[in-house]
Parts: structure tokens; C-alpha cells; sequence
């Protein structure tokens, strides 16, 4: 497990993100014996096999970071769901007063914790075309900045970004990802601590560490790049 520590400068609280690769099919099933049942149904909703290898990935790296944040044993920390929009929902400790998010994408799945707000969000390089046809989900002043930066790095750290910022918030894409509170160039402005890496040659991850008084809402889903 490789992890990255965030300060929000205001509030002085912490997330703590970590990523790490799906480990292969067998491995995959013989994890599943850590899922809740709860879990287990979540997981059997998904049809693909390499969707629900990813599903047990990130629920895993997620209770297992949680273990190491809160003290708590990994075996004592069921993960549940927060309601959000159609289809949707957030993971849920049952540490309280712990917050968490996950994100998955191919073959790398990422987890954070924080007692704020957090968000976070992986996605391949090889996406940067489709992020930069996305352009009814960036302000102006984040076209602006893609159109200078040409790299898919840069494009796919702009997507990441918005979406960290955006399941931090609780909301998804129900709010509008164009408001100025969510603009990526200017989140700490906004009470939003952000920070943006290469975890892995081939991948961007995006982790967002909101001050706890920002209000949350129902979540939907983003648009695919």
C-alpha cells in the first residue's frame, strides 16, 4: 500500500489517501471472505468479474487503510453505503466521525480517509482524449488552462481533480461541476485543500480535503470519459 498525507490549511485536519494495483482473479476471490454481506450483495450487483475484482480491491484497501488511521482492526471496520443519487452512494465507516471515498479505474484502485469531507479520484492517461470532449463539465478558466496544457497527464489531472472535489463535496455531478466553488484552479479559494500525482507511470489520482462546514448533497453520475 503506498499513501500520501494532505493538510487542510484552515481547519489543520488530515486526509490520508492510498492506491494500490487489483490484485489478480484469485486473490480477488479469496478476499471476498472479508466482505460483510452487505458488502457481498453490492459486490454480486456488478456483472463484469473484472468489476467486482475491482470492487473488492477498493472496498479492502479502504477498511485496511481506515485500520491504520483509526486504530480500529481492519476485521472491526464494516463499510457501509450513504444514499446519494440514482444509483449511486458513498462509502461509510462505521468508525464515526470518519469520513471516506474510493475510486477505481482499469487496473489501480485508490482509498482515502479523513475526519473532513474527502474525494478522491483515479483515472488512466489513456482517457485524456475523451476528458478534453468533456467541456459542459469545466469552467471557463479550466478550458482555458487545458488548452494550454496539452499532456494527457494535464487532462486527465484536471477530470481527477473536479471529480475529487465534487465527492468530497457529497454531491457528484447533481451540483453543477461549472459553479465557481467547484472551479479546480481556485479550490482552495473555496476551502478545498487539493492535491493532484502520478501514482503510477499511466495514471492520474486527484485526492480534495474539504474544511467540515461545507454543506453536502445527493450524489449522481459523472459523465464517462
Amino acid at each position: 500500500m503506498n499513501s500520501l498525507a494532505l493538510h487542510h490549511a484552515s481547519s489543520g485536519l488530515q486526509a490520508v489517501v492510498a492506491w494500490a494495483a487489483v490484485p489478480n482473479a484469485a486473490t480477488c476471490r479469496e478476499a471476498e471472505s472479508r466482505l460483510s454481506g452487505a458488502e457481498l450483495g453490492l459486490m454480486r450487483r456488478l456483472h463484469r468479474p473484472q468489476d467486482q475484482h475491482r470492487f473488492v480491491a477498493a472496498r479492502l484497501l479502504l477498511a485496511d487503510l481506515a485500520a491504520r488511521q483509526t486504530g480500529a482492526t481492519a476485521s472491526a471496520i464494516h463499510l457501509g453505503e450513504v444514499p446519494g443519487g440514482p444509483g449511486r452512494a458513498k462509502p461509510r465507516l462505521s468508525v464515526p466521525g470518519w469520513d471516506a471515498s474510493i475510486s477505481h479505474d482499469a487496473g489501480m484502485v485508490a482509498a482515502a480517509v479523513s475526519p473532513a469531507p474527502v474525494g478522491v479520484d483515479i483515472q488512466m492517461t489513456s482517457c485524456a482524449d475523451r476528458v478534453r470532449r468533456l467541456s459542459e463539465v469545466f469552467t471557463e478558466a479550466e478550458l482555458h488552462w487545458l488548452a494550454g496544457h496539452r499532456s494527457r497527464e494535464d487532462a486527465c489531472l484536471r477530470w481527477t481533480a473536479k471529480e475529487a472535489i465534487l465527492k468530497a463535496r457529497g454531491t457528484g455531478f447533481w451540483e453543477d461541476p461549472r459553479d465557481a466553488r467547484n472551479d479546480s484552479l481556485h479550490a482552495r479559494a473555496n476551502g478545498v485543500e487539493l492535491v493532484s500525482l502520478c501514482p503510477t507511470p499511466g495514471y492520474v489520482l486527484s485526492l480534495a480535503l474539504l474544511a467540515p462546514q461545507v454543506p453536502r448533497r445527493p450524489h449522481r453520475e459523472p459523465p464517462h470519459p
